[in-house]
């Protein structure tokens, strides 16, 4: 074969990538949600470049033609640009390109000065170049080839080089902010084969923590988000969306922190087959749903205190949304009077929703002990609630409240209500406590036969309060306490509200009788009590401890 160094045979794109349609072309691009990071630019002294007009720059390969005047034919092998040494280098793996703009094929220039996602603790990204697309129309051996040759900021203490040929791929590890990336491109053409039979596609795209492989044909993987629809890739869900139709399936293979906005009517936005992506913001809204039809799957959604996983408020009275299979991740919120929220429904005439096989995860060590806990669904009409709760899976368990889902502590059992209880105190509030669950199958079974009556008005009745007697026979007074500020003896108290919520109580004990109080806001609220021999001043692991001869657990509804 000849060998001639030359100038190069491609299309380069220096904006949002557009494929070529010509026969006689290798088009090099980079893909559309790339375009802000990288820059392709021609050697100065390529005479065979030439822009287009749009940005682009286009480099016929019958421009290397004897006709052409680049003494390139068939049989042929030609070096476009130079690498370090004279020629052609004999070994590629050891080959470097020389960093002057009037010597290489094209350089790419990294302007990506942040790397969001980015956690293997490098501030560079990772730049990907796929040739698997090339083609060469060729039955004879040896094959025709081509190969590009890149060197990161030749000449420097960081300087690396990677060597792709057609049909593989390669990538750029941590490449720095003003990297410059030069090319040499290795055409080799077999006895039978014309330089413009060499066509295809080679396609750059950068992203935090590419690991091995380029998708092809845009296909997802664990470093990657794709719009299947539109066969193309991007570096962050925003712009994939910003970017979509109507109808749209967008995959994604890649964690990512910031918030996303979805405007596009019938998008599905899921997880890539075997991946499981987080999504995650610091305040505000993760992924919020202003159009309609719009579905979301698969997704890990983490949201903590002042933060909501999705909101669906920007969807359109009747109309469709479907959140499925997803995990709601709340287990952050660490209990503030801005708790975190899974789902915020908004208020209106109703959605037609599908929101199922979802799972939503709250903290218990981080919500006990206060009166603030994760909100996992927050709505003003517009879902079913109650199909929610059964067709979801709520960790450790939900409690219904007007028009919200709370997370809280399920109850089944006596033994498990003391323990809730037990936990609840060592997290700290003795007045108002965090949420439990108590199932109805549990409280069904407990009835009101210790209380001896309710009284509403009389001497000594606090304004605002109603008083609750209780069989004193049925009370273990061992380990009786003073109450602060009061000369009788008391024994602990706590009761649930139909919110789930607790609040603690003394249960006085004073000539005779036992009793408690509790604002006449309640009348009519089923509470449920628990009174024992326990001291809120000690050790609330001693509720754990407690028998049946030492505790009462009753159900009543406030007059």
């Amino acid at each position: 074969m000849g060998t001639t160094a030359a100038g190069a045979g491609a299309v380069f794109g220096s904006g949002a990538f557009t494929q070529v349609q010509a026969e006689r072309s290798v088009t090099i691009g980079i893909d559309e949600d790339s375009a802000a990071l990288l820059q392709l630019t021609p050697g100065s002294g390529v005479g065979s470049v030439d822009t287009d007009g749009s940005g682009q720059l286009v480099i016929d390969t019958e421009r290397l033609t004897n006709g052409g005047n680049q003494g390139f034919s068939v049989g042929s092998t030609v070096l476009l640009g130079e690498t370090a040494g004279d020629g052609i280098p004999s070994d590629l793996s050891s080959a470097s390109v020389v960093g002057n703009d009037a010597k290489v094929a094209f350089k790419l220039t990294n302007n990506f000065e942040t790397v969001p996602g980015d956690d293997d603790g490098n501030d560079g990204i990772d730049i990907a170049i796929n040739l698997e697309d090339i083609a060469v129309d060729s039955t004879n051996e040896p094959q025709s080839s081509l190969t590009f040759i890149g060197t990161v900021d030749p000449g420097s203490d960081n300087s690396t080089t990677e060597v792709v040929s057609g049909g593989s791929q390669a990538i750029f590890n941590d490449v720095a902010h003003d990297s410059e990336i030069y090319f040499a491109i290795l055409l080799e053409t077999a006895s039978t084969t014309e330089p413009e039979d060499i066509k295809g596609t080679v396609r750059f795209r950068a992203g935090p923590n590419l690991t091995n492989e380029f998708p092809t044909d845009a296909t997802v993987s664990d470093s990657g988000i794709v719009n299947v629809t539109q066969d193309t890739t991007h570096t962050s869900i925003q712009s994939a969306v910003d970017g979509a139709n109507t109808g749209d399936l967008i995959q994604v293979g890649t964690d990512q922190i910031g918030s996303v906005t979805i405007g596009v009517e019938g998008l599905t936005l899921e997880a890539g087959d075997g991946s499981s992506p987080t999504i995650t913001q610091d305040s505000g809204t993760v992924i919020d749903v202003n159009a309609d039809d719009v579905t979301v799957d698969g997704l890990t959604v983490e949201a903590g205190d002042g933060t909501t996983a999705v909101d669906i408020g920007g969807v359109s009275d009747s109309a469709a949304v479907a959140l499925t299979a997803n995990t709601f991740d709340l287990t952050a919120g660490t209990g503030t009077d801005n708790p975190a929220v899974g789902i915020q429904a908004g208020s209106g005439a109703g959605v037609t929703e599908t929101i199922e096989d979802n799972t939503f995860q709250a903290n218990a060590d981080n919500f006990l002990g206060n009166q603030y806990a994760p909100t996992f669904v927050d709505d003003d009409g517009r879902v079913d609630l109650g199909a929610i709760q059964s067709e979801n899976t709520f960790e450790p368990g939900v409690k219904q409240t007007d028009n919200l889902l709370k997370a809280a502590v399920p109850v089944t059992t006596d033994g498990e209500f003391t323990q809730a209880l037990t936990d609840d105190l060592d997290a700290g509030n003795p007045v108002a406590g965090g949420y439990l669950a108590l199932s109805d199958s549990y409280t069904d079974g407990l009835d009101s036969q210790s209380i001896a009556s309710q009284q509403t008005s009389g001497s000594g009745l606090p304004p605002g309060y109603v008083r609750v007697d209780i069989e004193p026979d049925d009370i273990n007074t061992d380990n009786s306490y003073t109450p602060v500020n009061r000369g009788d003896n008391a024994i602990s108290g706590a009761y649930v509200l139909e919110t789930g919520q607790v609040l603690y109580v003394n249960v006085i004990l004073s000539g005779g009788e036992a009793y408690f109080f509790v604002p006449d806001a309640y009348s009519g609220q089923e509470l449920t009590l628990a009174v024992g021999n326990f001291n809120q001043s000690s050790d609330a692991s001693t509720w754990a401890d407690l028998s049946s001869n030492d505790i009462i657990i009753q159900n009543f509804e406030v007059v």
